[in-house]
């Protein structure tokens, strides 16, 4: 068996272990070969899902594009291989993840509207020319706009969780179509982002990929020592 490893960071990893035919004289180059085709897959998979949709039809940020550039091959021993995905953001996806403010800060800023997807509030409001101003006792952040010039009005459902509460707390506000006023960003104390069970490709994939690799390269080696 063979082992060949997928890591996020220093603590959490995946592992594989990978049978392959035939004798190994050079283990430390067949892990290395193993490596590199995982850390191929993974690429691959990830530039996949770089034209996928986000839930606000917002524009892409490249976000998937940025894992891909963040995967790499970090160690080939004797033992087996370690690919690397050296990206921060992409540990919530594979694990799951409460995120709370950081920086003194009491809410997350989520947006509502594709323009102001990935923004922060400052850089929405130097972009749009528009002040934005909390609701009456709402988690919500809004702008005033002309009546009937954009898509305003509606329910807006944030979520949040309460102290000593088990749970989530929910709550609602409406405004009403073609309104001068839209909601721009939910002010929300914590999120909870659930594991994305297509963060990784398929482990039978995966698996496929790694013994096709190991055989033709464990072939290869034979033919050299037969010629």
């Amino acid at each position: 068996m063979i082992s060949v490893n997928i890591t996020s960071n220093a603590a959490a990893a995946h592992t594989y272990l990978v049978e392959v035919r035939g004798a190994i004289k050079d283990r430390t180059a067949l892990n290395d070969a193993l490596g590199r085709r995982l850390a191929k897959e993974l690429q691959t998979h990830f530039l996949s899902r770089s034209g996928e949709p986000n839930k606000l039809g917002a524009d892409s940020l490249g976000y998937w594009k940025k894992v891909a550039d963040d995967t790499v091959l970090t160690s080939v021993t004797e033992t087996g291989a370690t690919v690397t995905i050296a990206n921060a953001p992409f540990r919530p996806r594979l694990f799951g993840a409460v995120i709370k403010p950081t920086g003194g800060r009491k809410f997350l800023t989520i947006p509502l509207v594709k323009e102001a997807y990935g923004m922060r509030v400052q850089e929405y409001e130097q972009q749009s020319g528009h002040a934005l101003f909390r609701l009456g006792h709402s988690r919500v952040l809004v702008e005033r706009v002309a009546g009937g010039d954009r898509t305003a009005g509606g329910p807006v459902t944030t979520r949040h969780r309460r102290a000593n509460v088990v749970g989530e707390g929910y709550s609602t506000i409406s405004i009403r179509e073609k309104s001068p006023i839209r909601a721009v960003f939910a002010l929300c104390p914590s999120v909870t982002i659930h594991k994305d069970p297509r963060a990784l490709p398929p482990e039978a994939d995966l698996l496929a990929a790694l013994v096709e690799t190991g055989d033709k390269w464990a072939a290869r080696q034979n033919r050299k020592q037969l010629s």
